[in-house]
């Protein structure tokens, strides 16, 4: 069998897979069988931490975008976290957006890594805040249990995915912090 043959036959099988992905998709009866329990996260998401790391309570919103079944890219904004790190950084003034990479690593589990710059008040960037850690997805998949694993401070002129270790250290975390969808609700109040 040729190269060229083997290829299109794996880009077939690829793409069948990807279609059938959304139908097996939930616990709740949808797929049935092996298949059942797997959940989709996109969209936006509404969570917070209680991270003594980070000077208390860490509230933030997230949009989860797939870039397929098994990976994905996530938007985050933090509110209320201290960019100064508590006084470490005295002259960080603001973060970054956050952004990082989404990893599913079984049905209703996930790896991920994002990174935000601590930047001062000309902007610009004093440090890059790295923070690794899991997801999982309630048997629903209405809801998220995000676990911190750690936090890595790196310089700005570091590569946070290179070789060297981070120049301001490395914190492991461990705290749980919890997440779910942002609905589309009817208003509250009638004009």
């Amino acid at each position: 069998m040729k190269v060229r043959s083997r290829w299109q036959i794996l880009a077939v099988m690829a793409c069948a897979v990807l279609l059938a992905a959304p139908a097996i998709a939930g616990d709740d009866g949808q797929g049935g069988g092996e298949r059942s329990g797997v959940c989709v996260i996109d969209g936006a998401w509404v969570g917070f931490h209680d991270n003594p790391y980070l000077y208390g309570l860490l509230r933030w919103t997230a949009v989860h975008d797939p870039d397929s079944h098994w990976k994905g890219t996530m938007q985050l904004h933090f509110i209320g976290m201290d960019p100064s790190l508590g006084g470490l950084f005295p002259t960080v003034t603001s973060l970054s957006p956050t952004t990082g990479s989404l990893v599913r690593t079984g049905r209703r589990t996930f790896h991920y890594t994002m990174i935000s710059y601590g930047v001062d008040a000309t902007g610009v960037p004093v440090y890059i805040f790295k923070n690794n850690g899991t997801v999982e997805a309630s048997p629903q998949c209405d809801a998220l249990e995000v676990e911190s694993i750690d936090f890595e401070l790196y310089s700005a002129e570091q590569d946070p995915f290179g070789s060297d270790p981070p120049a301001y250290g490395c914190i492991p975390d461990g705290t749980i912090g919890f997440a779910r969808p942002i609905p589309v609700d009817p208003p509250f109040c009638e004009p």
